[in-house]
């Protein structure tokens, strides 16, 4: 039986750090249309992409978990009550 790999980061983190990035490079660029220098619209991108992390980690929440099956019992394998897993 084949089991899926993990993956090197979640789908969750993914989508936020990606959303941080183009905001901060939206932000850097329009701070250099403003005739500000390079040096300060790269710190500008930097600082807003570092704040919007916590934020969009909180707006954009993971997705519900997938609900565990219970487990099933049969009479031949009941131990005082309780269900054994197989």
């Amino acid at each position: 039986m084949s089991t899926r790999p993990d993956t090197f980061l979640p789908l969750h983190t993914a989508v936020v750090l990606l959303t941080a990035a183009v905001m901060g490079l939206v932000i850097g660029c329009l701070t250099v249309h403003t005739g500000a220098p390079v040096a300060a619209a790269v710190i500008a991108g930097l600082s807003s992409a570092g704040a919007a992390v916590p934020v969009l980690r909180t707006l954009i929440g993971r997705p519900p978990e997938a609900p565990r099956d219970p487990p099933t019992c049969e009479p031949t394998h009941m131990s005082h009550g309780t269900c054994e897993r197989r």
